[in-house]
């Protein structure tokens, strides 16, 4: 009994000392404390209390652990929501224009590239975005693109456990998708 009182007594005293480490400052009194103007905090801190289910290639997370992530920084995207406003901005598109809501012109913004220096094209989008409904990837979260013409040539047919049935795929493309240069594709939906 004696060793669990002193276990606890110990660890409480960690505990306490952590929490007491955690609310110290800056004894020098110069305002410098990571926040800028003094008492002015500058940033966000974010907070989670879940792991990603599958590594984050965004058409294969569907749970809100992989996504948030994914959305608070590590990809850009065509399009943002603005924090304040909650309106849609374009990040990577410079534009997205249909005069019929079937089919969809987005122009990208020039300049944009790949973590690795490769510019981010058209062909970046059509060719990810076919890969990510290929059937036989079996990505959790194809079933996004179902509206683009050509979808289920390219995703085939699932057996009754949900699994992909080989070969049953039509296609290897959307004939939706279409790359007209290098910062131009169009979007055909059904």
């Amino acid at each position: 009994m004696r060793v669990l009182a002193r276990k606890g007594a110990i660890i409480g005293a960690v505990g306490f000392a952590l929490v007491l480490s955690a609310c110290g400052g800056d004894d020098e009194g110069d305002g410098d404390d990571g926040s800028g103007e003094e008492g002015a905090p500058t940033g966000a801190v974010v907070i989670s209390g879940c792991n990603p289910q599958n590594p984050l290639i965004p058409a294969n997370t569907n749970e809100t652990c992989g996504g948030n992530p994914q959305q608070q920084g590590i990809f850009s995207m065509l399009v943002r929501y603005n924090p304040d406003t909650a309106a849609p901005e374009n990040e990577i598109a410079e534009s997205i224009e249909s005069d019929d809501n079937t089919t969809w012109t987005v122009t990208l913004k020039d300049g944009w590239t790949f973590h690795d220096g490769t510019p981010i094209t058209a062909s970046s989008f059509v060719d990810a975005w076919n890969f990510a409904v290929l059937g036989s990837n079996a990505y959790l979260s194809s079933y996004f693109f179902d509206p683009i013409e050509g979808f289920a040539d390219v995703q085939g047919e699932v057996d009754a456990e949900g699994a992909y049935v080989e070969g049953s795929a039509t296609a290897e493309t959307m004939s939706g998708l279409e790359v007209v240069d290098d910062l131009t594709f169009t979007i055909r939906l059904t």
